[in-house]
């Protein structure tokens, strides 16, 4: 019901009379004639019926029916060639914004893997103490709970090692869980395939001693394996892996075998009474996963941030959110999706 470039009530339009138009195109038989865009710019002055006879031949000032705050444009000189647009009550458009922002992933939400060795950020301690130990030939146990990053930090020893190890450090990687019931034949064999060693004889009949004999060969080859089991929890509570079983492996951490585990609890709180008193669980340093301290918090922000091509306000916003309430503790998910949120809202105002 209004009308677009007056910003007129088309009733208010309809009722009064066009009795001055500063436009050489005055159209006698429609009085109410809009001018279109290929017009010149015109000013227009209405008048009610009954006083538009008395005004045909003098200039008046619109009548109060015209709200105050359309402001009549001023007329172009004649010899103007390219008029500007009538003035709107709209908002002016904001310029277009020189922001380049990423096209690929910056953020890594609910990831399973670490996708290159510098998306883990802070840990500086773990990493060194893991990398300090696995140097050495010593097993660690990394513990945190549930997706505060152990598997990042698991990948990372995996992607740094060609850099950071010798060349001849073989690394292999096998979960602690699976979905039929685990044995000490299927653990030897999983742990076999990921080292590299071909099987002998029926997978089903393997012992440990299968396993230890394995080591010992890649030892005598100059070799050093070093075998990441992930949610080790699934060891435990089960028939098969019992007191000897615990010694065993611990034989083979002892004579060759590196072990990096990884589990939500610490191993001495994992097993049942009838292993507490193995010493298993003596041959591990423990490196414990927190949530990120302030510091690390703003090493993350400030990486992200200049990828992201986040502004201060938007930082103070990733920082504020991601972090845990009432605590002085970012959790790392918690960042990556508040940082992934930001940069969706800012591609979408981006696009309009």
């Amino acid at each position: 019901p209004y009308n677009n470039r007056l910003k007129l009530p088309i009733n208010i339009v309809r009722n009064y009379t066009c009795v001055n138009w500063h436009s050489s195109q005055f159209h006698s038989n429609h009085p109410h004639h809009i001018p279109t865009k290929s017009e010149p710019q015109t000013i227009i002055h209405f008048y009610a019926p009954a006083d538009a006879q008395g005004h045909q031949q003098q200039i008046a000032q619109p009548i109060t029916a015209v709200p105050s705050a359309i402001e009549p444009a001023t007329p172009l000189p004649a010899n103007n060639p390219n008029p500007s647009p009538a003035p709107t009550n709209s908002p002016p458009i904001a310029p277009p914004s020189n922001i380049i922002l990423p096209t690929g992933p910056v953020f890594y939400f609910n990831v399973a893997h670490l996708p290159n060795k510098d998306e883990l950020y802070g840990r500086k301690r773990e990493r060194m103490t893991l990398l300090e130990r696995t140097r050495k030939g010593d097993s660690t146990s990394i513990v945190g709970p549930r997706r505060i990053g152990k598997t990042w930090l698991l990948d990372y020893l995996k992607q740094v090692a060609p850099d950071e190890l010798a060349p001849n450090f073989r690394i292999a990687s096998l979960g602690g869980t699976t979905t039929r019931r685990k044995t000490v034949s299927t653990f030897v064999t999983q742990a076999l395939n990921a080292l590299g060693v071909p099987l002998i004889g029926n997978p089903a009949d393997l012992e440990l001693d299968t396993l230890t004999k394995a080591i010992e060969s890649l030892h005598n080859q100059q070799l050093k394996p070093v075998l990441c089991i992930e949610q080790f929890e699934g060891f435990f509570n089960q028939q098969d892996f019992d007191y000897d079983f615990f010694a065993g492996l611990r034989y083979l951490a002892t004579n060759g075998l590196i072990l990096v585990t990884v589990s939500k609890s610490p191993l001495i709180d994992l097993v049942g009474e009838r292993c507490q008193t193995s010493p298993f669980f003596n041959i591990f340093e423990q490196i414990t996963l927190k949530p990120f301290n302030n510091v690390e918090a703003e090493e993350f922000a400030q990486a992200k941030c200049k990828q992201a091509s986040f502004n201060d306000d938007e930082r103070a916003v990733l920082l504020k959110y991601g972090q845990e309430e009432n605590k002085q503790e970012w959790s790392p998910l918690r960042l990556q999706l508040v940082g992934e949120k930001l940069l969706e809202d800012k591609k979408l105002a981006t696009q309009g």
